[in-house]
């Protein structure tokens, strides 16, 4: 595993922890804990308020008439898309049906557990496949802020990340736009359970 993604678990473990997804407005900096499976997030735009609502659906891609939730099996996945050879993202030697495996379908990667075909991870490196709300590799920051709102998210200078956690299911989810030159170079979306 790399750096980054070893970072990300950790950090959600920590949001897992503490048994709660977070409801934040951004004009009052203020939160309360929320048990359900959605954000929402207030942005001052002159001076009406736009609420922004983060759920579960957004932890989703399309492309190519299909419809992946991260939270979606594998097989679903297979039947539309054909099977490419399996590539082996993580082994788990002690336990084999735990192990992590990966498939590419052109700009498409998706990680999923042996043992039940649960997609953990799904990243996207080009055209073909998008954000459920519309975003795709090569769009400027700008569709980011007009779908999800403007300044929202976790951002620095190289992405902006959504985070959501869900109590019922004791899931993190993660949805990271990679930033290069003002443009969406990579799309990824994780799941911890």
């Amino acid at each position: 595993m790399n750096v980054k993604r070893l970072i990300l678990l950790a950090c959600i473990g920590l949001i897992a922890v503490s048994g709660c997804s977070q409801k934040k407005n951004i004009t009052s900096g203020t939160s309360q804990t929320n048990s359900g499976g959605s954000q929402a997030q207030s942005i001052s735009e002159g001076n009406a308020s736009k609420q922004i609502e983060i759920s579960d659906a957004d932890f989703s891609v399309v492309g190519m008439a299909l419809s992946i939730p991260i939270y979606g099996e594998i097989e679903n996945v297979i039947q539309r898309l054909g099977k490419p050879l399996p590539v082996v993202a993580y082994n788990n030697k002690d336990d084999p049906e735990s192990s992590i495996l990966g498939y590419k379908w052109g700009s498409i990667y998706i990680e999923w557990l042996k043992k039940n075909g649960t997609i953990l991870r799904m990243i996207i490196d080009g055209k073909g496949f998008k954000s459920k709300r519309g975003v795709e590799v090569g769009d400027p920051i700008t569709k980011i802020d007009s779908l999800y709102g403007p300044n929202t998210g976790h951002r620095n200078n190289d992405q902006i990340e959504f985070d959501l956690g869900n109590e019922e299911n004791e899931s993190m989810m993660a949805l990271v736009f990679y930033i290069k030159n003002g443009a969406v170079n990579k799309i990824e979306i994780t799941q911890d359970t």
